[in-house]
């Protein structure tokens, strides 16, 4: 049976200027800002935010990671650094992450699900746009997060 449609990375939707974003905060995958309680369990992420993961210009992997931790609980964080570090590593599948610098700061305690905007009304242009891409897309489920995905970026470029 011949494929109809090929397969688009995810990577080849986001605009650029998320693209842009993204990587000016180091994090070329944003899954490690969205998915932090998930990454660093609940109780590290209560008192610490990733700041940005910075790599070696032209390489992926071994690079640092900076973080937020707030107020005690930043001396505490040095002593678990390589269990953070081991955390991050096993997220990304291999060493993303060679060496952690804490900032002690305040840290925003609002939701990680309240920090990423809520997808507005998308312009009709933008409405298209999202449709055209996702025409082929059969599985119900992976649409619906594509779609998800696509409403969130398409409405932060208008």
């Amino acid at each position: 049976m011949a494929r109809i449609a090929k397969t688009r990375s995810l990577n080849s939707l986001l605009p650029k200027e998320a693209k842009k974003v993204f990587r000016k905060y180091g994090f070329a995958a944003s899954e490690v800002l969205t998915k932090w309680e998930e990454v660093v369990g609940a109780d590290m992420a209560r008192h610490t935010e990733p700041i940005r993961l910075q790599f070696r210009k032209g390489k992926r992997g071994h690079g640092t990671l900076h973080i937020r931790a707030e107020g005690a609980f930043a001396p505490a964080l040095h002593h678990l650094a390589p269990l953070l570090m081991e955390k991050v590593n096993v997220f990304y599948g291999y060493k993303a992450v060679e060496k952690i610098t804490i900032t002690q700061g305040p840290v925003d305690k609002s939701d990680s699900v309240q920090k990423i905007k809520k997808p507005e009304n998308l312009s009709p242009e933008n409405e298209n746009e999202l449709s055209l891409i996702l025409k082929d897309t059969k599985d119900p489920e992976l649409r619906s997060v594509l779609e998800s995905l696509g409403r969130s970026i398409l409405s932060d470029t208008v």
